[in-house]
């Protein structure tokens, strides 16, 4: 027969207090064997007392509805395997953690949530990673106008986009002896500030008479006038 003791918990090896003083020592450590190595436990000590401090905050969080989530995927192991990670913006707290990065890995938050719950999600900030999109296309109410996509994705695409038609334009105008665009790559692709001052110096001259002799359309948006 077990007796519920009120200073630690069922099957535990260890007091409350040591759980959350392995807890704090966690926390500080950059690896769980370094944690285990200064309290002197071993790894499935820790990873237990882990498992069982989650499921206490687990069970204390209330499912409210997150007004604004941010989605991502983070990459563990070897071997191209990524864990879905889902956050509350505003609070700053992780929500929703499974492994992989398709479409049934956030479908499985979403599943959890109530309609309600969905219907009151407000944002979903994430990178262009297509399962993420169709997953909340398919789940969130209203969801393709409240998508927001992160924007380092979106500066990539953009930068990618003006550099190939700038390549494209610097061929075509090279073949008719003008070489306005020789030297301009960086002033096209980077911020002001992150230019050379040398580079920067006679470039930005290239670069206005550029602009009259070529426009620039990205997905037929012209990126200047």
């Amino acid at each position: 027969m077990q007796v519920k003791v009120p200073w630690a918990e069922p099957h535990g090896r260890f007091t409350l207090f040591m759980e959350r003083f392995v807890i704090d020592v966690l926390q500080a450590c950059q690896t769980v064997k370094g944690a285990c190595t200064l309290v002197g436990i071993s790894w499935d000590q820790a990873w237990h007392v882990l498992e069982r401090a989650v499921d206490r905050g687990l069970a204390r969080k209330e499912a409210d509805t997150i007004a604004r989530i941010g989605i991502d995927e983070k990459a563990f192991r070897k071997g191209h395997r990524y864990l879905t990670i889902v956050n509350d913006v505003d609070r700053g707290t992780v929500e929703f953690v499974a492994e992989g990065r398709g479409k049934a890995s956030l479908a499985a938050f979403y599943e959890s949530r109530t309609p309600g719950q969905l219907a009151g999600i407000g944002a979903v900030a994430m990178d262009m990673w297509e399962p993420y999109v169709q997953a909340t296309l398919k789940a969130v109410p209203l969801a393709s106008s409240k998508i927001v996509f992160d924007r380092f994705h979106v500066m990539q695409h953009m930068t990618e986009a003006v550099d190939v038609v700038r390549r494209r334009e610097n061929r075509l105008l090279t073949a008719e002896d003008d070489d306005r665009p020789k030297g301009t790559k960086y002033l096209w692709i980077s911020s002001k500030e992150n230019v050379h001052p040398k580079r920067r110096a006679g470039g930005y001259r290239n670069v206005g008479n550029f602009k009259d002799v070529i426009y620039f359309y990205c997905g037929g948006v012209r990126l200047y006038p």
